[in-house]
């Protein structure tokens, strides 16, 4: 097995056991005034705007409503389809964002979609990522996994390391894709080329590690 086909499943099976760990501790409750909300099933409805950051985790995190700073969002299913203002952290077995992000995006999953606006940097990882048509990204994207699809639009640069890619978007910056442990011509990449995208990606799934044992002990 290629070595970036064994990163990409390895970077989903970490988000997938965070997600385990969460969902084996955490009843149906709401905490910290509504801030951090858990079960079984989670859904912020349209209706409901969130002032602050918003911590969800469940079996089934849907999030339609806004929320007017960060979402750390973490679930066997994560949906979002409102807006935030802040920064995106999302984990689970599939994770579809839609709506509409004015800061980063970071998520890792089993399988990961994109197809809303970002308005600063995206990193995703996963065993399969897709950047899909209606996604637009005004930063940098990073992206990792066994296969990884990009379409819809990335203002700045692209770094990405997968098993098998495909590109029918746009790219307005530079472009770097390894694929196989190869580059874009086919010569043999080096240890040190698209190191520092894997090290962002990587430490992006520690970080989620660390956020789901911070709220166990929480």
């Amino acid at each position: 097995m290629p070595r970036t086909t064994r990163i990409g499943i390895a970077l989903a099976i970490a988000a997938l056991l965070a997600v385990l760990a969460v969902g084996l501790v955490f009843a149906q409750e709401q905490l910290l005034g509504g801030k951090l909300r858990t079960g079984n099933t989670v859904t912020v409805p349209a209706s409901e705007s969130v002032e602050g950051d918003l911590y969800v985790l469940g079996g089934t995190v849907t999030v339609d409503g806004s929320v007017d700073g960060d979402l750390t969002a973490m679930g066997g299913t994560v949906q979002l389809n409102g807006s935030v203002t802040g920064d995106v952290l999302a984990a689970g077995g599939t994770v579809t964002i839609t709506g509409d992000v004015a800061g980063d995006v970071r998520t890792a999953g089993g399988q990961v979609n994109l197809n809303g606006p970002v308005g600063e940097d995206a990193v995703v990882a996963g065993g399969q990522a897709t950047l899909q048509g209606g996604a637009s990204v005004q930063g940098d994207l990073v992206a990792s996994g066994g296969q990884v699809s990009m379409g819809g639009a990335v203002a700045g640069n692209v770094e990405a390391n997968a098993g098998t890619s495909s590109r029918s978007g746009t790219v307005g910056g530079t472009e770097h894709v390894v694929q196989g442990g190869r580059g874009p011509a086919g010569e043999p990449e080096g240890d040190t080329v698209g190191r520092s995208a894997l090290d962002a990606v990587r430490h992006f799934v520690v970080l989620l590690l660390l956020g789901a044992l911070l709220m166990w002990l929480l």
